[in-house]
């Protein structure tokens, strides 16, 4: 059932031949030692430490993010262009968010994002394309006061950026119905990477007199998403050969604003 599970976020084809099944088990499985090994070692070097100034003994927090992305999609623009259609500009919108908690200092949380390309076309064809992803999240506070904390961040997860063809001379419902392919989705995608530098302020405190106050807080994130694997494209679960090796590669800038409970 977790497989399952995650073939969905990432947009894995469960109907897809044997080999394209065999292989994307074997990264799925890898993918989940990683982050089984990581999160239980975290977690046990988080427990056996003492409290510090490095960060309080318990926090957490809910938040959104909204920012840029840069994908590095040099090579598939040249295939694009080659064959007729428009480049894609690199710069995407980046829209998410994610939870974590802080354990002595140690951070653990999880997050996932949608972004979006502008599209793109000519006279005959427009092209569009975009990518999710989401992370588990694992890091370590670098310095901590009342209002403010810096903690660098390392991410594992999974994630799949798409590609849509459509032809323009289509016009008619009949022309839909009379059997030719007009607009075609490729896609691309699987394990994941992220190193980021995370800083969040506290603006605003709320609920002082409670057992559990909050606040509002603002934040600044910057990092690298990484593709490893760089897979294969595929249509409708088949995998395409002689594909452009194209990933979800590049830096990023996310502004951030949440809720936090207060130290």
């Amino acid at each position: 059932m977790l497989l399952a599970g995650l073939y969905d976020i990432i947009g894995f084809d469960k109907n897809s031949n044997h080999k394209t099944l065999v292989e994307g088990k074997y990264m799925l499985k890898k993918l989940m030692a990683a982050i089984i090994a990581t999160v239980s070692l975290t977690v046990g070097m988080a427990l056996g430490q003492e409290s510090s100034d490095n960060g309080s003994k318990y926090s957490d927090m809910l938040y959104a993010e909204f920012g840029r992305n840069i994908i590095s999609i040099k090579e598939l623009n040249s295939r694009l262009e080659k064959n007729g259609y428009s480049r894609i500009p690199e710069n995407f919108i980046s829209i998410g968010g994610g939870l974590y908690t802080l354990v002595n200092g140690f951070m653990l949380g999880g997050e996932g994002y949608k972004l979006y390309g502008s599209d793109a076309g000519n006279d005959i064809s427009k092209t569009s394309v975009d990518a999710t992803y989401g992370f588990f999240n694992i890091g370590h506070i670098l310095y901590s006061d009342s209002k403010f904390r810096v903690y660098p961040v390392f991410s594992v997860g999974g994630g799949r950026l798409n590609l849509k063809l459509i032809e323009k001379n289509i016009l008619t419902f009949d022309a839909v119905l009379d059997g030719a392919k007009r607009s075609t989705k490729l896609s691309t995608g699987g394990l994941l990477l992220d190193v980021s530098l995370k800083a969040d302020y506290l603006l605003l405190e709320l609920k002082k007199e409670t057992k559990k106050p909050t606040g509002i807080t603002i934040g600044l994130r910057l990092g690298y998403v990484f593709d490893p694997s760089k897979d294969d494209w595929t249509m409708d679960g088949l995998d395409l050969s002689d594909s452009p090796k194209t990933g979800i590669t590049g830096p990023y800038i996310r502004f951030v604003i949440g809720t936090r409970r207060i130290d």
